[in-house]
């Protein structure tokens, strides 16, 4: 884990967790001029970076040391699964935390997974989780998808999954229901870049990376242009947004390219990676309960920014506790 090309994933990864949370902290919480709250969207491209890196990752894992379907399915469930439904359990339990009708119901979509295909529940407990349907989509096909990226090649596998991304981004936005989390958030839209992700895997394994200077003009003039296109369709609205996600990972990709240069930074968001699920699963339980408890007595930057600050300590007090059980069994 001490190359380069790891530390630049877990570098990625921790850039990309807090991007979304300072995008949901700033959109759905701070009181802050119409364009900033636009704008503060885009930290939700963060969720490309991660996508991709959890390709890279898994695909690097079983090629080094592989696992059984039941296996493999029975780590990630632990490693994800418990964490995610303890926090949803949480939440269930603070009343500020659900609006609906059914409480139970809500709780019963997350434990059994059914939440995935029902809108109603689907961000129930916070507006992260349809993130975790996802990854979980992926978790229960990977090693299929494993098996087709072996037998295809590289040269095959990736254009096949950049064509059924594609093919599904536009059999939901002829239907018009790409705004709709259930089909927007289905696997098959984040497919080509999570397929990228495990042939960059693939390549990393068999040590084809070779090391060569960033051009970092050349980097920015990319990012720069993905950022206005993306803005572009953005504002345009419509059926463009379901093709968005290309142009928000290629901006997000090229902005942790280029932050990773500034040595600090690199070291700060690689820390942050160490606890970054579990800040992912927290942080809007975090802010939700300082808005309930806070908010009467605090002025709004006030109550936000310590926000912000509680958040950090209880992702890595969480991601302390659920080390605990490892280090028993070790």
């Amino acid at each position: 884990m001490s190359s380069k090309q790891l530390t630049l994933i877990n570098f990625a990864k921790g850039l990309a967790i807090s991007a979304i949370v300072l995008f949901h902290l700033i959109y759905e919480y701070m009181e802050v001029p119409g364009i900033l709250a636009t704008a503060s969207k885009f930290g939700g491209a963060g969720i490309h970076t991660f996508f991709l890196c959890s390709g890279f990752g898994l695909t690097l894992s079983q090629l080094r040391r592989p696992l059984t379907w039941k296996e493999f399915l029975q780590k990630r469930l632990r490693k994800v699964y418990i964490p995610y439904i303890l926090v949803v359990l949480v939440s269930a339990a603070l009343p500020w935390m659900y609006s609906g009708d059914d409480r139970l119901a809500a709780v019963l979509s997350h434990v059994f997974l059914y939440k995935m295909f029902v809108p109603e529940y689907t961000i129930s407990f916070g507006a992260q989780f349809w993130f975790v349907s996802t990854i979980l989509q992926f978790y229960f096909v990977f090693l299929l998808l494993e098996r087709m990226r072996s037998t295809l090649g590289i040269r095959k596998f990736l254009p096949g999954c950049c064509a059924v991304s594609l093919g599904w981004m536009l059999f939901t936005a002829v239907l018009g229901i790409h705004t709709q989390r259930i089909w927007g958030s289905f696997f098959l839209q984040y497919l080509w870049e999570f397929g990228l992700g495990m042939c960059l895997g693939e390549l990393y394994h068999q040590g084809k990376p070779e090391r060569r200077r960033i051009s970092l003009p050349l980097i920015g003039a990319i990012t720069l242009a993905a950022l206005i296109l993306y803005g572009l369709m953005a504002l345009k609205g419509g059926a463009l947004t379901a093709f968005n996600d290309v142009f928000g990972a290629a901006a997000m990709g090229g902005i942790c390219l280029l932050l990773y240069q500034i040595k600090p930074v690199r070291s700060l968001f690689v820390w942050v990676n160490g606890f970054s699920y579990e800040l992912y699963l927290v942080h809007i339980l975090v802010m939700a309960t300082c808005e309930h408890l806070l908010s009467p007595y605090l002025p709004n930057l006030v109550w936000c920014l310590l926000a912000l600050v509680i958040t950090v300590p209880c992702a890595l007090g969480y991601s302390k506790l659920l080390s605990l059980p490892r280090k028993q069994k070790t």
